[in-house]
């Protein structure tokens, strides 16, 4: 029953121009005397591209990784360079209001505190943002684990690389169930080829979980992501059978890594961003090089968990563009799969695309141009239902958990709420719990709801706030 409810959920999804996404991304620039990058927003139907800000070399420029919009309605990210009009390259957190286009540096990063940010923002629980650094940071600045509070903008750095426990981190975090934060360096370890780490929040214990080697994996990019059957998944950009790179898993019941399947240039080779688990539970992930275009510009692959079967998908070319470092790809609340390449495309400078998952079409939305800055190292977000509208106007912080889910969820709420609903896709209200005065904790079952995207809306006297909610 579920399946059949997931592909009419699917395919209603591709239909109704109603829930079109409204999608956000950056691009990275070329040079600091040209372009720095931009940010931009685009329909997942190729309408409605426009350029919302244009980073500036006295700001910040270059940004990598994936924006994260927060209740407040903001989105947040990271600058590889600080100010580049005066050389200080150390890089920049920054916010960026949709509603009022407002731009706010936040954090610049000086190397005491961390230097060279190479990805994006990960929110955990505690309503903190967490990321890496590259380098800087106490003692031989091997990198480090940074924190930042967006109630009270209170920067710290929690963890301080020393080489042997892994170093030089072009990667992000992935908060597990257990509330724990997972993690990878590119470097370091025993090998120096990169670890596999976690980090807890609560008392700041680092523990160094696995190092990687030539034969099962070396020098991991992108994140670490942790699917359904609680197990942590990851590729490597080098080492395995065929020096290609490998795809993995790390099962944190057993500390077991196991090397799955070993990418060999015809399916793709060099993986560097991450994968995504999908609403039909596969994994789905690009590779930056290979394929059998004779271009060999990377290709769309996925991986089933419960069949430990691969499958390539599509073959990237000249035309639809080369897959490159950070860019991540993304499923909609419209079911389809988006992504934005780094290279190629009409005038070479990449492009957007999305992946059907029920019919495997791929469709190319958008050619990056000189006008656009290009070159993206970047993914794309899903805008909140509301923004631009000031819907989610409250500085009320709300948490559901787990997310995803099956069987229930959890919500918590810093204020109370007087309503609560559940949205599909399509807008329609399914869940409109009766709640007792000055709620903050409900729990629900939510077994009956088919697999898919919904969107969980709380209200309170400050406003609405909306979260994605994923049901697997």
């Amino acid at each position: 029953m579920k399946v059949k409810a997931l592909l009419l959920f699917l395919l209603l999804s591709a239909r109704s121009f109603s829930q079109i996404p409204r999608l956000c991304g950056m691009t990275f620039g070329i040079s600091p005397s040209f372009n720095n990058g931009t940010i931009f927003e685009i329909n997942g139907d190729s309408s409605a591209f426009s350029t919302l800000h244009r980073f500036d070399c006295n700001h910040g420029g270059f940004p990598v990784g994936n924006l994260i919009q927060l209740n407040n309605g903001k989105v947040y990210g990271i600058c590889t360079i600080g100010n580049s009009c005066n050389g200080t390259n150390d890089g920049k957190l920054f916010s960026f209001n949709i509603t009022d286009s407002t731009y706010t540096v936040l954090i610049t990063f000086n190397g005491s505190n961390g230097k060279s940010p190479s990805y994006g923002l990960t929110k955990a629980d505690n309503g903190k943002l967490y990321g890496m650094t590259s380098d800087g940071g106490i003692g031989q600045g091997w990198g480090t684990v940074y924190s930042f509070d967006p109630s009270n903008n209170n920067f710290s750095i929690v963890h301080n690389f020393d080489s042997l426990n892994g170093a030089i981190p072009y990667n992000g975090l992935e908060q597990g169930n257990d509330g724990k934060l997972y993690g990878i360096t590119t470097y370091g370890g025993i090998h120096n080829r990169g670890v596999v780490f976690s980090l807890d929040t609560l008392t700041g214990n680092f523990i160094k979980l696995h190092d990687f080697d030539t034969p099962t994996g070396i020098e991991p990019l992108g994140k670490l992501i942790q699917a359904t059957d609680s197990k942590l998944y990851g590729t490597t950009r080098l080492g395995g059978t065929h020096n290609c790179g490998v795809l993995f898993n790390y099962d944190l019941s057993s500390n077991l890594y196991t090397d799955i399947f070993d990418f060999d240039s015809i399916n793709g080779r060099n993986p560097e961003a991450p994968l995504i688990q999908a609403t039909n539970g596969k994994l789905y992930g690009v590779t930056s090089q290979g394929g059998s275009d004779s271009t060999k510009t990377g290709v769309l692959f996925t991986y089933n968990p419960d069949s430990n079967i691969f499958s390539k998908l599509y073959d990237f070319d000249i035309s639809s563009g080369h897959e490159g470092w950070l860019n991540d790809i993304m499923q909609a609340s419209d079911g389809m799969i988006y992504g934005i390449t780094q290279f190629e495309g009409l005038y070479q400078q990449g492009t957007i695309f999305k992946f059907n998952p029920v019919n495997n079409s791929f469709t190319k939305l958008h050619d990056f141009d000189l006008a656009d800055f290009g070159n993206s190292h970047s993914g794309l977000i899903e805008l909140m239902p509301g923004t631009g509208i000031k819907e989610n106007e409250t500085d009320a912080e709300f948490y559901i958990y787990p997310n995803p889910t099956s069987s229930y969820i959890t919500i918590n709420s810093s204020i109370s709420f007087s309503h609560l609903l559940i949205r599909d896709a399509i807008g329609r209200i399914l869940i409109t719990p009766k709640l007792p005065a000055n709620t903050t904790h409900k729990e629900l079952d939510i077994s009956e709801l088919a697999a898919g995207v919904y969107f969980v809306t709380v209200e309170s006297e400050r406003g609405k706030v909306t979260k994605k909610l994923v049901i697997r």
